[in-house]
């Protein structure tokens, strides 16, 4: 399944192409749908989520379980996007 947009010559628009997103809630709902979306249109995706049982929903991008309200795990994740793709933008 495919959730990007196109040119009019039905090419990907890849209007977030070479950048760091962090997505969190991405488990499920709006998270999950803005995770895809970003993704489709070039993003690297941190995508976040509040309980291990939601990581498998999570699927090809780079998950982490996280609490938002936790100072420590956000520490952690902007360490992780800071090591793997050299930041956030």
């Amino acid at each position: 399944m495919e959730y990007g947009r196109y040119a009019g010559n039905g090419a990907m628009v890849e209007r977030f192409a070479d950048k760091v997103a962090i997505v969190t809630g991405a488990g499920s709902g709006i998270g999950l749908a803005t995770a895809r979306r970003l993704f489709a249109e070039g993003a690297a995706v941190i995508a976040t989520v509040f309980g291990e049982d939601q990581l498998p929903s999570v699927g090809a991008f780079d998950g982490h379980v996280m609490d938002v309200r936790n100072e420590a795990d956000w520490d952690r994740v902007l360490a992780h996007t800071e090591k793997a793709h050299g930041g956030l933008d």
